[in-house]
């Protein structure tokens, strides 16, 4: 076999589903194929991270929440513990597979957004919308 040396440090990831309901066979081969393009990096040396996580924020979750009658915590643990297993059975291994929602996603997305705003990249400016036109 060749060797390599770690030519990089890459990191990889993958569409973010959604933590409202079970990952679909649509989105299952992309992290399937995710996961031999990650493996492919290993196997030649190069320094790779796969992660992902699931997506526990917007419209969906609180939609189907409330269609369960459940709050949307108790939504997105149960769905992360399918999501997990899902992966496991279908042998995709992330090295950190979490959720958007954590104390650590919370800090950094604050620390960044602040860096950012510091620096003069993030601003508001208030824009008056065009007024729609009838037929």
């Amino acid at each position: 076999m060749l060797k390599f040396k770690a030519k990089h440090k890459i990191l990889v990831t993958s569409a973010l589903p959604y933590a409202n309901g079970p990952i679909h066979v649509g989105h299952l081969v992309e992290y399937i194929q995710t996961d031999i393009f990650v493996r492919f990096l290993r196997l030649i040396e190069e320094d790779v991270l796969f992660v992902c996580a699931d997506d526990t924020h917007g419209a969906p979750i609180e939609i189907k929440a409330a269609e369960l009658g459940i709050k949307p915590e108790q939504l997105i643990a149960n769905v992360y513990k399918e999501h997990v297993k899902d992966f496991k059975d279908f042998l995709i291994s992330f090295d950190n597979y979490y959720t958007t929602n954590s104390p650590e996603n919370k800090h950094y997305s604050d620390l960044i957004f602040g860096r950012l705003k510091e620096k003069g990249y993030i601003y508001t400016n208030e824009r008056k919308m065009p007024e729609m036109q009838h037929p």
